[in-house]
């Protein structure tokens, strides 16, 4: 049985805890009972016990537990997205070309996907994009092994693919050509419109549902 402890509950919580909280006893045509139903009655009444408070305080922290971690699933999700817009741009603004995977559109854990991260990293079997070599993970970060990317590799060090906090692999949108926006379908709606971006970085986030609250969108 756990004992209230001053390190729990104030002096007033006590005092409140202590005290029996009762049905009131009422018949269907709101009168007072007769003495045996509010016997009845009385014996039907809740009592906060110790034990059922400390339960309620043991939830109410587990619950914001929860809420500070899913929050910061967010937040290092987010940057990832971020961080992987960034590392595109710098292959571009070197390399003077977007990395090319045969689509504009990809998730991180598909083929596709693995090898424009391979691309990236200058790590593809045969070098023919990323001719120099360059780890672009490394120039905008701490490499591909940097936590804050989120990249799994497999036990050669070849990127196997990217995913957010929650295990999803994140959507890449790249900009077909030129200076036109990038157009786009999310969470059901239609024709997302995005300008002056090379590509857009987006998960579906905790309830792995597009279009709600907790996505997480390198463009918002």
């Amino acid at each position: 049985m756990k004992v209230f402890g001053r390190s729990r509950v104030s002096l007033l919580s006590m005092m409140l805890l202590g005290s029996a909280l009762l049905v009131p006893a009422v018949d269907a045509q709101g009168g007072d009972k007769r003495p045996e139903d509010q016997e009845e009655a009385e014996g039907q009444g809740e009592t906060i016990t110790p034990e059922k408070a400390s339960g309620f305080l043991d939830g109410l922290r587990d619950g914001t537990q929860k809420y500070l971690q899913d929050a910061k699933g967010r937040t290092e999700s987010l940057i990832s997205a971020h961080l992987l817009v960034a590392v595109v741009e710098d292959f571009n603004k070197q390399h003077g070309r977007m990395p090319d995977v045969g689509t504009k559109e990809f998730l991180t854990s598909s083929p596709a996907g693995i090898r424009f991260l391979a691309i990236l990293s200058g790590m593809e079997v045969v070098k023919q994009q990323n001719k120099k070599g360059i780890n672009h993970f490394k120039v905008i970060g701490g490499g591909a092994d940097d936590p804050a990317f989120r990249i799994d590799h497999d036990k050669d060090g070849l990127p196997t693919g990217m995913t957010d906090a929650w295990g999803n692999p994140y959507r890449v949108i790249l900009r077909k050509s030129g200076d036109k926006p990038i157009t786009f379908k999310w969470g059901g709606a239609d024709n997302v419109v995005v300008h002056g971006k090379l590509l857009v970085v987006g998960s579906p986030g905790m309830d792995r549902i597009d279009g709600t609250k907790d996505d997480v969108k390198s463009w918002k």
